[in-house]
């Protein structure tokens, strides 16, 4: 079941409202409680393939913690009343959740080989209570997920963290669920190769005027043709927000 507490239904998925350390101590009672936890970091493209494909939108609803991840989420929320949605992206988040859990187990998945091992030795060398169970790239096929599942559970994993960008970790992380023994599950996309140093961040004040987005395109032009979705993400939330206005004066 979803977290309810503190949060905000927006676009359809239960935010978490308020800042970063109201995120952090939801998820992090769940998962000292001994609940299993999924964190999703929605942005834009996410919340398009929820409306276009009931299956990913089926997957998606079942994450017991959403986060705003994309300042897109964050404006569309602010134009649809939702003020109380903060955005705290998924490459923050993950190492924040890493700090606050000392002495878990973590093993990460995802990038193309030698990325994870590289990420954890950099998380390794700025952590050293985070405890490195394993690591393997995403470069396999999902009829090998039971494979892949046994391994990370035969490492006595407590953390799974999968970047192996959306849906494909939404449905390994759905696999995990029952699968692997971790209880908390987080899909980080592309930030196993910031932590590893094949990717930069954008600058500090690049990220606080919203637009790392832009940045993350100058490094990764197969990002170019995901511009395209933007005027489709602009035109639900203006629906949305007709829709808002019409209950309105209703």
């Amino acid at each position: 079941m979803p977290i309810r507490e503190d949060t905000v239904e927006l676009l359809g998925l239960p935010v978490i409202t308020g800042g970063r350390e109201a995120v952090l101590e939801l998820i992090c009672s769940r998962v000292l409680a001994g609940l299993a936890t999924q964190v999703l970091t929605i942005n834009p493209e996410m919340v398009l393939a929820m409306r276009t494909d009931p299956a990913v939108a089926d997957l998606m609803s079942r994450a017991e913690a959403v986060v705003a991840d994309g300042v897109g989420i964050q404006l569309a929320a602010r134009l649809l009343g939702k003020r109380d949605v903060q955005r705290y992206p998924g490459v923050e988040l993950a190492l924040d959740l890493l700090e606050r859990l000392p002495g878990k187990r973590v093993f990460l998945l995802g990038s193309k080989p030698g990325v994870a091992e590289a990420a954890a030795l950099w998380i390794e060398g700025r952590m050293p209570q985070v405890n490195i169970a394993g690591c393997h790239d995403g470069y396999f096929a999902a009829g090998k997920d039971v494979e892949m599942l046994s391994m990370i559970r035969d490492a006595d994993t407590d953390i799974l963290i999968v970047g192996m960008g959306s849906p494909r970790q939404e449905q390994f992380i759905d696999s995990a669920r029952l699968g692997c023994g971790a209880k908390l599950m987080v899909g980080v996309g592309g930030s196993l190769e910031v932590y590893a140093g094949v990717k930069q961040r954008a600058p500090q004040w690049v990220r606080s005027s919203g637009m790392e987005w832009l940045h993350r395109l100058t490094q990764d032009g197969s990002r170019l043709g995901r511009i395209g979705s933007l005027p489709r993400f602009v035109n639900l939330v203006m629906r949305e927000y007709v829709g808002k206005l019409n209950d309105q004066v209703c």
